[in-house]
């Protein structure tokens, strides 16, 4: 699901990003509503794509957060989303670091290196980051364990 600002963008189109089995993903299409729009016809346009790629640590998850981010980058190179286009990915990664072949498809994309992905937290390395080092960076739950109230573990 997508929140945003309808006096700033309008929805242009919704994809659904195919990956058969485990969990939805989809893009959005949004379209910048310039004060001007009415007159100039002209906007800018902005790609959000929503993802949940697999949890668990473990070589097979791993390899299905690898097949799900490339579905998303196989999604946006026949879909015409050009290099140049706005596009920016959110979600759940589920990423245990830098070294996982989903987090390099995201950010190198090998098959078309012109659309990947910048990460606006670049750590650096082959990072593990599933430690307390990089707490401070962890979006995940700040629970070492499921507690009474419902807050999740993470």
């Amino acid at each position: 699901m997508l929140f945003y600002n309808n006096d700033k963008f309008g929805l242009k189109a919704q994809y659904a990003i195919p990956f058969p089995a485990l969990r939805e993903m989809n893009r959005y299409q949004l379209y910048y509503r310039s004060p001007d729009l009415a007159l100039t016809h002209d906007t800018i346009y902005v790609h959000m794509v929503s993802a949940h790629l697999k949890s668990s640590s473990g070589g097979t998850n791993e390899s299905l957060r690898n097949q799900m981010a490339t579905a998303v980058m196989n999604h946006l190179t026949s879909s015409g989303v050009l290099p140049n286009s706005n596009v920016l990915i959110m979600g759940d990664f589920n990423l245990y670091g830098s070294y996982e072949a989903g987090y390099k498809t995201l950010t190198e994309n090998t098959l078309q290196p012109t659309l990947k992905f910048n990460d606006l937290l670049p750590l650096g390395g082959n990072l593990i980051w599933n430690n307390a080092a990089y707490a401070p960076y962890h979006t995940q739950s700040t629970r070492v364990a499921s507690l009474t109230d419902g807050g999740a573990g993470g």
